[in-house]
């Protein structure tokens, strides 16, 4: 008879299902990022477009359908999207200047990471959406100095090295107290003071909380063909949908500043003393920042020569006389060798 069957192994482990726990992390992730690309970007696009045809349907006579021959590309009088957050509008055609390039930089909605960063992890009032709004003045308009109107000028400071090497604070009388002007002497805040008037010193006042910097300066690194250049940045509130005066008020405070600026080069042209005496300052200036470099790397030189001294002089201290004499007859013998190559000879160490 055949052998019975073996006896199959009753308590054999059932095999253990697959872990799909990370694989619907991932996944989930991946659907609220791209549900919120999606609903950022069409949040981005919405914000671009209300911007727009807030500047764009403004009737004002500084307004920038009433100033510019040609607005948008092929004057096609709209804004171009430059990224998912960031819209751009040129313009040109228009006396004093070659063109303007207002820029629209919105936070990055679309981002969830960036989201996520700019709602838990930055200090509040960091981000904020901004326009920038760049006026290339013309060549002939060059003159020689640097003027910055701003709110924390530390900070500026190291993002702009010119405002750092030439300029100082000027207190200038009817100037808005809330601002700072940056310049090289008092005759420039004086003159800029005086071509912006009444009205546009009152309307840089009424929008000093959306300032960031009004900037002039023949050192713009920006474009190359024009670097005298006009350089405006704004802090756009979050409600700015429900009030145009805010954005329509920027622009227009930015052409006005056209004129004024032009003016103020036209009175430097008229005033030889002055743009000397800016040209004394500078040069004083940038003797004075090398004179203070070279008076900084000498005081860490001399701080580094005293602690390796007193490191030294400590560990004298710790060593035996046997110790001490090898360790002086060894620095001895260190030096003469260095002697020898500064002397451009070998020099060879007899030994007694």
């Amino acid at each position: 008879t055949p052998p019975p069957p073996p006896e199959q192994d009753k308590a054999r482990p059932e095999p253990s299902k697959p872990d799909y726990k990370p694989e619907m992390v991932a996944l989930a992730v991946l659907v609220v990022y791209i549900v919120n690309w999606v609903a950022g970007r069409s949040s981005c696009s919405t914000m671009g477009k209300q911007w727009a045809g807030q500047i764009l349907n403004d009737t004002n006579i500084c307004s920038i359908d009433k100033n510019f021959a040609m607005v948008g590309s092929d004057n096609s009088k709209s804004v171009m999207r430059d990224s998912a957050s960031c819209f751009q509008l040129y313009s040109t055609g228009r006396r004093d200047c070659a063109y303007m390039m207002a820029t629209l930089d919105l936070v990055a909605r679309q981002d969830l990471f960036a989201v996520l960063y700019n709602q838990f992890i930055a200090p509040a009032g960091t981000t904020s959406d901004t326009v920038t709004i760049e006026v290339a003045m013309e060549t002939s308009l060059l003159s020689e100095y640097t003027l910055c109107v701003c709110k924390n000028p530390q900070k500026l400071k190291t993002e702009h090295k010119q405002l750092e090497v030439y300029t100082t604070q000027h207190k200038i009388a009817k100037f808005p107290k809330g601002l700072t002007l940056l310049t090289e002497c008092d005759e420039i805040g004086t003159e800029f003071v005086k071509a912006c008037g009444p009205e546009v010193l009152k309307l840089i006042e009424t929008l000093q909380d959306s300032v960031q910097w009004l900037l002039v300066s023949d050192w713009c690194s920006t474009d190359a063909r024009h670097p005298y250049m006009l350089q405006c940045c704004f802090k756009l509130p979050p409600n700015f949908q429900a009030s145009p005066e805010i954005a329509q008020n920027q622009v227009r405070l930015v052409v006005a500043l056209i004129d004024a600026v032009a003016q103020l080069s036209r009175c430097c042209e008229k005033r030889p003393n002055v743009m000397n005496k800016i040209q004394t300052l500078r040069t004083e200036k940038v003797r004075g920042g090398e004179q203070s470099d070279r008076e900084r790397a000498q005081e860490r030189a001399q701080k580094k020569r005293e602690e390796k001294a007193a490191k030294e002089k400590e560990k004298k201290e710790r060593m035996t006389e046997d110790q001490l004499e090898k360790y002086e007859e060894k620095e001895y013998k260190k030096n003469l060798r260095k002697k020898g190559r500064a002397g451009g000879g070998k020099m060879k160490i007899m030994k007694m």
